[in-house]
């Protein structure tokens, strides 16, 4: 369930969304499923801002998680199940609510090693950077 704030935030979304500023709407979105990843209507905001299909199916999947009884994101995932994905490359970035997900929901991200400089950080680094813990 959102808290209040949460359900502000939302509204703040879906108002930059509606507003022609995706970017912004999806920013704020992802910072309602940092602080509650359980927060189904933050998902299927999420979804409705999601570039991709593939970014829709993984919303779509989190929010049966949560609320298997959802048969909205039921019939709306197996519309896109059946239609097929037609975006079978690999995304350059990760989703916009990459932090959210665990290792086992993160697509793989296709990286271009053909334009990384050879001393990137992305092939080679000599300080590893720290993990969070």
């Amino acid at each position: 369930m959102a808290t209040p704030e949460q359900h502000d935030r939302i509204e703040s979304a879906i108002h930059a969304f509606r507003t022609q500023q995706p970017a912004l709407a999806r920013e704020i979105i992802a910072s309602v499923l940092i602080k509650n990843p359980d927060n189904a209507e933050a998902w299927n905001w999420a979804c409705e801002f999601s570039a991709t299909t593939a970014e829709k199916m993984i919303c779509l999947h989190r929010i049966l998680a949560i609320d298997g009884e959802n048969s909205a994101a039921r019939r709306y995932l197996d519309q896109l199940s059946a239609a097929g994905e037609p975006d079978q490359r690999q995304p350059e970035t990760p989703p916009f609510f990459a932090d959210v997900l665990t290792p086992f929901e993160k697509p793989p991200v296709a990286i271009n090693f053909q334009s990384a400089p050879v001393n990137s950080p992305v092939l080679w680094s000599p300080d590893p950077p720290k993990l969070k813990r």
